[in-house]
């Protein structure tokens, strides 16, 4: 009785509970409302406020209707969802060849797919236009086949490959750790029910990696739309996207009000695209923890994708049931082989360009010198630059790392119905909300108004006289951007 009566009063004894995690996102949040939130509310009372200060609504108006901008924001809608698609499509055998894949093989497998990640789009994009230029590498080898070398520049192909070979590595990791957690024993399991590995693949593998392939799609197309230094080096006027718009109000226009206007349309089809992966695919379950929204079973959507991965499972069984597992590794190597080669190959031709004694840029280069790396370290200019970048690398990743990390814990393990909300305001600060936030902060430098300018280039914005600018929908008419 003693033993039961001690029981009793342990199980009435108040539960001590200690501080939720999801408060260890709060530095995340709080860095996000200083350097997003806010600056984006400067843009929004930027783009209604005439230069005088009188409130409008032209500049929103002009950005939102039919004419120039309605067609480029469609084009940068087609392009972001093409390159989507394409990052998927290649992105998932490659991810799904490096998660069975292990131990010293999968990190340098991982290291070669993220270095392209990690190198400036600059010199991967100056890497295309030697390759693909008349007088380049791949286009000589394209011109004996019979592919005339004026098509491999400027156009929407090259903008979308571009594009794609920048954002493919973000959507392999992001669909890695999804195909990881997948237990290799339920494709087994199909096997012995009589399920070829086509049809085990269809029906079981790709229905449980499906939120890491909506995650990779999200975020492969919200950092798209804000792309613009891609299509402004390996596109032409038609392949315009808003971000070039903004970036040429601001700097060659001085139209403060419309590049704002703008910016805020950009951020609005931002968060338009994560509501709407957000319902259709219930990527807040990402966010993890108790408080992330309960998939719907019956959705249309998800209903519609169990009935297509089935037939395509019949399907594959009808055509290829008779495929062995030992053709199947070595065709997933092949495929991940050529890619990793294609990923590789503006980082790795870039090397020796660097080489070449003439100031323009040869692969395979014509005479070798080390002439510019001589003049880059004779440099106290281009010296301090070095410091200066690798300095703020540094911080940039500390920071990240801290503030990231806490973040990402409190989304794990916090049990609040507030982790949706912190997963998807940390979802939106994504390459849109770069552009808008760097149109909110470019006025606070009056020096830096038409961007890398020296300081007596252009007077301080207040000064600047606004009767004076352009119709920057008359001065883009000239691109003869296509419907």
């Amino acid at each position: 009785m003693a033993e039961l009566s001690a029981s009793a009063d342990l199980s009435a004894a108040p539960v001590r509970r200690g501080i939720n995690p999801v408060w260890l996102a709060a530095p995340g949040v709080l860095f996000l409302i200083v350097f997003m939130v806010l600056p984006m509310g400067q843009i929004f009372n930027l783009s209604v406020h005439e230069p005088a200060g009188e409130l409008t609504w032209r500049f929103m108006e002009k950005a939102m209707s039919p004419g120039l901008y309605a067609r480029v924001l469609g084009m940068t809608f087609s392009v972001s969802l093409q390159v989507t698609l394409w990052c998927i499509l290649l992105g998932y055998p490659l991810a799904l060849w490096l998660a069975r894949i292990e131990g010293r093989r999968q990190r340098l497998a991982a290291f070669c797919i993220l270095l392209p990640f990690w190198t400036s789009a600059l010199i991967k994009n100056f890497s295309w236009m030697v390759l693909l230029g008349r007088t380049g590498f791949i286009a000589g080898l394209a011109e004996k086949i019979g592919i005339a070398p004026d098509a491999l520049l400027y156009s929407n192909t090259t903008v979308v490959f571009a594009m794609a070979h920048t954002m493919l590595p973000l959507a392999v990791i992001t669909m890695l750790p999804a195909l990881q957690q997948v237990d290799a024993r339920l494709m087994q399991a199909s096997a012995t029910l009589g399920a070829t590995s086509g049809q085990g693949f269809w029906t079981v593998m790709l229905p449980l990696s499906m939120r890491g392939i909506s995650a990779a799609g999200l975020l492969t197309f919200v950092a798209s739309l804000g792309f613009f230094i891609t299509p402004s080096l390996v596109g032409g006027p038609k392949q315009t996207m808003l971000g070039q718009l903004i970036i040429m109000q601001i700097n060659q226009l001085q139209n403060w009000q419309q590049g704002a206007a703008l910016a805020v349309v950009l951020l609005i089809s931002a968060l338009v695209a994560v509501f709407v992966f957000d319902q259709v695919f219930g990527i807040s379950s990402v966010a993890g923890g108790s408080g992330a929204a309960p998939r719907r079973h019956d959705h249309p959507i998800r209903r519609f994708g169990i009935w297509l991965s089935e037939g395509l499972g019949r399907i594959s069984r009808a055509i290829g049931g008779h495929m062995s597992e030992r053709t199947g590794r070595i065709l997933l190597s092949t495929f991940a082989a050529v890619t990793v080669f294609v990923l590789l190959v503006p980082v790795v031709a870039f090397i020796p360009m660097a080489f070449e004694d003439s100031p323009n840029l040869f692969f395979p280069p014509q005479t070798l010198s080390m002439r510019w790396f001589h003049e880059l370290f004779a440099s106290p200019l281009w010296t301090s630059a070095i410091v200066r970048s690798v300095g703020i690398g540094l911080a940039t990743a500390a920071l990240t790392l801290v503030v990231g990390g806490l973040a990402a814990l409190a989304l794990v393990k916090g049990k609040s119905k507030a982790s949706t909300a912190i997963f998807l305001l940390f979802l939106a600060h994504g390459d849109p909300a770069h552009r808008a936030c760097g149109v909110a902060v470019l006025p606070l430098r009056p020096d830096r108004a038409g961007g890398d300018q020296p300081r007596h280039h252009h007077r301080p914005l207040r000064h600047r006289r606004t009767d004076r600018v352009r119709d920057p929908a008359d001065h883009l008419q000239g691109l003869r951007l296509a419907a």
